[in-house]
């Protein structure tokens, strides 16, 4: 083979060690990409265990309240019995002593 011959080959082999070291430079960000997508999966399955132990706390709060709200609701609505109870006792007994008076 002559010098001439050997020009294109080598070029040729040149553009070929490019690409093939292009080609290992891409996959090692590939692997890189995928390494960083793995951590992130992770710390979002992580963080969705929070959030249901959240929601559950939550929901339990949430059942408390409406309990402790239903019973402060009783104990209002047998006061407000008791006080125009009151309020009838004691209107009689102003009547009462109104008419001994008379």
């Amino acid at each position: 083979m002559s010098d001439s011959d050997e020009a294109p080959l080598l070029s040729q082999q040149q553009a070929i060690n490019q690409q093939d070291q292009a080609l290992d430079d891409l996959a090692t960000i590939i692997r890189r990409q995928r390494d960083i997508g793995i951590t992130i999966g992770n710390e979002v399955d992580d963080q969705n265990v929070v959030i249901d132990n959240i929601t559950d706390m939550t929901e339990n709060s949430r059942g408390r309240l409406n309990r402790n709200t239903e019973n402060i609701d009783n104990l209002l609505s047998r006061d407000k019995g008791n006080c125009t109870l009151w309020l009838i006792v004691g209107g009689l007994f102003i009547v009462i002593i109104v008419l001994l008076s008379v």
